[in-house]
């Protein structure tokens, strides 16, 4: 399909149409390749940065997750040893107290 046919508003949305001449002419005058450099230059900008924190970011990340991993089987055991010592407490506590009504006077 020839380009400079699909001036119209029937073309796919994710479809671009470029005239070559218009933009030869457009890029010809100083404002606007002024711009559409500063335009570019403010993209490599922010790509760098994004690049460099994950250049620095990746190997922290996975220093970490591997201490992680180290550590969680001693942890989560610890939790589980915590939480039925809990949970014993709180069922010794209960026939405590019924030991201890069980045994009081009533008048």
């Amino acid at each position: 399909m020839n380009n400079d046919a699909r001036h119209d508003d029937t073309a796919a949305p994710n479809e671009s149409v470029v005239d070559t001449e218009q933009l030869t002419r457009l890029l010809d005058h100083p404002a606007v390749r002024a711009r559409v450099a500063d335009v570019l230059r403010e993209e490599f900008a922010t790509q760098g940065t994004a690049v460099k924190l994950r250049r620095r970011l990746g190997p922290l990340l996975a220093s970490v997750s591997s201490a992680l991993l180290m550590l969680f089987p001693f942890f989560i055991p610890s939790l589980q040893d915590q939480w039925n010592r809990w949970q014993s407490h709180r069922v010794i506590q209960r026939h405590v107290a019924t030991i201890h009504w069980m045994t009081t006077p009533r008048s």
